[in-house]
């Protein structure tokens, strides 16, 4: 059964939506968004096989915030994210660590050495301590169940013979994590910032601190969301917790997203510590495999791949004639929202003009959507050529074929239209007509004419 409902109450209702969406902006529909789940890797090692890098393959989540359905980013290539810890100050025995380093990729589980695993796994934390994108409402889109992370663990044993203060920051590694397609404000996941080790009667906490290095397109960084001890403070981030401990949940250790600021970025360095709150000493009873904070990190991003193409074009180009409605195309394959796109087109001759786009461009573009730009096109002095070629061209900040180089991967596009030649009545013999003095045969113009000549 259908209802008519009265126009006013309908443009009244849709006034209403458009109120509240201006009001609540990240009140937003599904949008798809790249994580990681445990799809990602299914690597493992034997309890002291550890790594200094790792790399995830990232799986979409077609109707992030609110859901879990996990598929093959479509279309390829699948977007891969590479963890590498490098610049190691501390060592420890290879029987504890394979790799010979306090800093690690992998946690001794029983017999194995776990690499990566669910996001909730140390620290107790919670789904509405993380945020999948900027562009949804702070606390959604993470599951610490279905999302799963790099596991690191961070070994404190050689501070006890590395005469460092009680409570200071301690350089121990650098973390860079790499993408192999460029992305745009992509969102990193900390769970389970924080430990803790019994020493004698006392246990001194402490916690795993970063510190951004910008460049590569990095300009900083902003927290969407975490636990009250997650804090985010110029270029560093860390656990302001007052007694430093391991539980998300308790406020002793910390749990957070964060948004890297930029586009096109390729990789992100971050310099890693640990820093103690407790005035204890360092002191152990040799090494100890598990003594550390072992943590989880996380990547959430948008992938696009916007693609041009031409047309309405003349099937040639006659000098002189100004041609209108020429349309260049740029369409967004997905998987997600196409960030910062430009869509164009240039001419190897002649003049481009009035180029206009719908929507507006530079912007975003949802995935299957596209840019229609119309233009003009006048070809006054050909020269010597014979044809005119135009380049259809487009760029997101987060393309993965190409960037927002409009000549890389699949942006660009061309198309050749051949000049027209002009009839010039050069050197043509002229002959009477009938026997009438001055009077020329076309027909003679036409089997003796000159192209261009």
């Amino acid at each position: 059964m259908s209802i008519a409902l009265p126009r006013c109450l309908v443009s009244g209702v849709v006034a209403l939506l458009l109120a509240v969406l201006a009001t609540f902006p990240n009140m937003a529909l599904a949008q798809s968004a790249l994580e990681m789940n445990a799809a990602g890797n299914s690597q493992s090692g034997t309890s002291s096989q550890t790594r200094n890098d790792l790399t995830v393959s990232m799986v979409n989540n077609t109707d992030n915030p609110s859901g879990l359905t996990f598929t093959a980013v479509s279309p390829p290539p699948t977007p891969n994210v590479t963890f590498t810890l490098t610049n190691q100050q501390y060592s420890v025995p290879t029987s504890v660590h394979s790799t010979g380093y306090a800093a690690t990729i992998g946690v001794v589980s029983g017999s194995t050495a776990t690499y990566y695993a669910q996001l909730g796994s140390f620290g107790g934390p919670v789904d509405s301590y993380f945020t999948s994108a900027g562009q949804v409402a702070p606390g959604t889109g993470i599951s610490v169940v279905s999302n799963y992370g790099v596991r690191f663990l961070y070994n404190v044993s050689p501070l006890a013979s590395a005469s460092v203060e009680e409570t200071a920051r301690i350089h121990m590694a650098d973390l860079v994590i790499s993408f192999d397609t460029p992305v745009t404000d992509p969102v990193l996941h900390f769970g389970g910032l924080g430990g803790e080790v019994s020493l004698g009667r006392t246990a001194k906490g402490f916690a795993t601190e970063f510190d951004l290095v910008p460049g590569g397109n990095v300009t900083g960084w902003t927290a969407l969301s975490g636990n009250t001890p997650f804090l985010v403070s110029g270029n560093s981030l860390y656990d302001n917790a007052a007694v430093m401990g391991a539980s998300c949940g308790a406020g002793t250790a910390a749990c957070g997203s964060v948004r890297i600021n930029g586009q096109n970025i390729t990789q992100i360095t971050l310099r890693t510590f640990i820093r103690s709150s407790s005035p204890v000493p360092w002191s152990f009873g040799g090494v100890r495999a598990t003594a550390g904070d072992a943590f989880h990190i996380s990547v959430s991003l948008e992938a696009a791949d916007v693609q041009p193409t031409l047309s309405n074009f003349p099937a040639t180009i006659q000098p002189g004639t100004t041609y209108t409605g020429l349309t260049a195309t740029c369409t967004n394959n997905g998987p997600n929202t196409a960030r910062n796109v430009s869509c164009g087109v240039l001419a190897d001759i002649g003049t481009v003009s009035n180029l206009s786009c719908v929507p507006a461009m530079p912007g975003d573009l949802a995935p299957s959507a596209s840019a229609v730009c119309t233009f003009d096109y006048v070809l006054n002095a050909p020269g010597s050529a014979t044809q005119v070629v135009f380049t259809g061209q487009s760029s997101a900040s987060n393309d993965r074929n190409g960037g927002s180089d409009p000549a890389a991967g699949n942006n660009q596009i061309q198309a050749s239209i051949a000049i027209q030649s002009a009839i010039d009545a050069v050197d043509d013999a002229l002959a009477g007509l009938d026997g009438l003095s001055g009077a020329t045969s076309a027909q003679s113009v036409l089997d003796n004419d000159t192209l261009n000549g």
